[in-house]
Order: C-alpha cells, then structure tokens, then sequence
C-alpha cells in the first residue's frame, strides 16, 4: 500500500494526520508522482509533519484542505531556497502555523493570501535574522514566537495591530 493509496481511501474521513519520518514509497515520492494533482482532505483540521528530508509536505503542498486550521511543518529543514505557499484556495481556514526548527534565515519564501488569516506563527529555533520584509501579510496575527533566533533588530508593533503574545527569547 503506497502512501497516496492511503491518504486516497481515508484522506476524506479523518480529522487529525501526523506523518513522522515515514518511508512510505520512497522511491515513488523522489520521483514527485505520489501526489500528481493533489487529495482532497474534506475533514483535516490538524496535519503535522516532521520529515528532515521535506519529501511529504512537497508532495502535500498540491492538495485541498478546505476545513484545516493548524498546520505544523516543524523539524523539515526547510530553508528560504523552499518556496512556501499557502492560498486560500487549498486552506481557507488556516489560522496556525508552525515552522519551528527548521533553517529558515528570513520568511521571504513565504507566499500566499491565506498568510492574511494566519492567528498564530511560530518561528523559533530557526538561524532567523530578519521577518519585516513580509510582516506586513500577516494582519490577523495574534501570537508570534520569535524564540531562540537570531533576530537582532524588533520591528514596531503598530505593523501588526492585533498582536497579544509576543515571545522572544
């Protein structure tokens, strides 16, 4: 049973998806085939997914999520060369998004009008060095974790009008 035969036949029903380090189909997935026009997950409100190698999420990335709210792509090593987007047209409920430890230097390669509703960003442990090139996109935001970076210089907290929580260690 392949992982795309998998998420095909129960991707609909289930609410909650975390995918560790799995081997599913190795091979069939550095070939970028798996997911060819994506799986539409009609009831996933929480997807996690920690792969050092980032072979689940770049196969993901194509489907249609359209009741997910927290998505949690910590521990994938992504980097800024990663281009990351996230448009309401897959995740129009989105709220919550954490890209803790990975390797992102800057949030440049972050993309997407369903950045405008993200209420909850976690960014720490991450070789940051900047976020205000796209701080802009993230109106809604109400809690940011900056922790455990290498931000040097903040940025003014007028530039997200519903902020609450800040951390920054």
């Amino acid at each position: 049973l392949s992982l795309r035969d998998l998420l095909v036949h129960v991707g609909t029903n289930i609410n909650n998806l975390t995918l560790i380090n799995n081997t599913f189909s190795s091979t069939a997935i550095e070939t970028n085939l798996i997911f060819e026009g994506g799986i539409f997950f009609r009831l996933l409100q929480t997807l996690t997914i920690n792969d050092p190698q980032a072979l689940q999420w770049s196969q993901l990335n194509g489907s249609y999520f359209p009741q997910l709210i927290k998505l949690d792509l910590s521990y994938n090593q992504l980097t800024i060369e990663k281009q990351l987007v996230f448009d309401h047209q897959f995740y129009p409920k989105l709220k919550y998004l954490n890209l803790s430890n990975n390797q992102l230097k800057s949030i440049d390669n972050l993309s997407g009008n369903a950045l405008n509703t993200i209420e909850t960003l976690i960014l720490s442990h991450n070789p940051l060095e900047s976020i205000l090139n796209k701080l802009s996109q993230f109106q809604t935001l109400i809690n940011l974790d900056l922790s455990s970076t290498s931000i040097k210089q903040l940025f003014s907290i007028t530039l997200l009008p519903h902020l609450e929580t800040f951390i920054c260690q």
